[in-house]
């Protein structure tokens, strides 16, 4: 099933790979590692279309941030104590902070959303989504390379339409 839709799908389905995380970021990783089980498929591709969809898909939440404070009334907001509290937790453990929210569901916008906010750096602000970006997907592949090789061929057959089956859910979920 899976398999005749890469041989139809050609590059289109790295398009579709890299627009994923913009619709649900969770539910595309899971989808790519389920994706790139198929004997068809370029794991290497799916990986490179993974990483750029959540790097842009993450990128455009920080620029929200710092069009945000552009606005008079966010100047007054940021010199609140506890705005500067938060803001010196983006700022100063930028790294530690985006790792951790990488896997930690609902926290990812609002902390993109702060570093522009707080005007952290884009270069460090990229690097540190980057690598907790290789860190989740990585381990996502990991995860479905190491069950298809301990449960077998079925799984590598079958595990790729359970995560589309649990893609369904999550986005059934959300948009509840």
């Amino acid at each position: 099933m899976l398999e005749a839709l890469l041989a139809k799908a050609g590059s289109w389905i790295y398009l579709v790979i890299v627009i994923g995380p913009f619709i649900q970021e969770d539910a595309a990783v899971v989808a790519a590692a389920g994706l790139a089980m198929q004997p068809e498929a370029q794991p290497t591709f799916i990986f490179a279309a993974i990483m750029l969809g959540l790097m842009l898909s993450d990128y455009w939440k920080y620029w929200i941030g710092r069009w945000g404070r552009t606005h008079k009334k966010a100047d007054s907001i940021a010199t609140n104590k506890r705005v500067m509290e938060a803001g010196t937790l983006v700022t100063k453990r930028l790294a530690w902070t985006m790792m951790v929210v990488r896997f930690v569901p609902g926290t990812r916008v609002p902390t993109y959303v702060a570093a522009g906010f707080f005007k952290v750096s884009q270069i460090k602000f990229l690097l540190c989504l980057f690598i907790s970006g290789l860190a989740y997907v990585g381990i996502a592949f990991a995860l479905f390379h190491f069950l298809g090789e301990v449960a077998g061929e079925a799984a590598k057959k079958w595990l790729p339409v359970f995560a589309i089956v649990a893609v369904v859910i999550m986005l059934l979920i959300q948009l509840a």
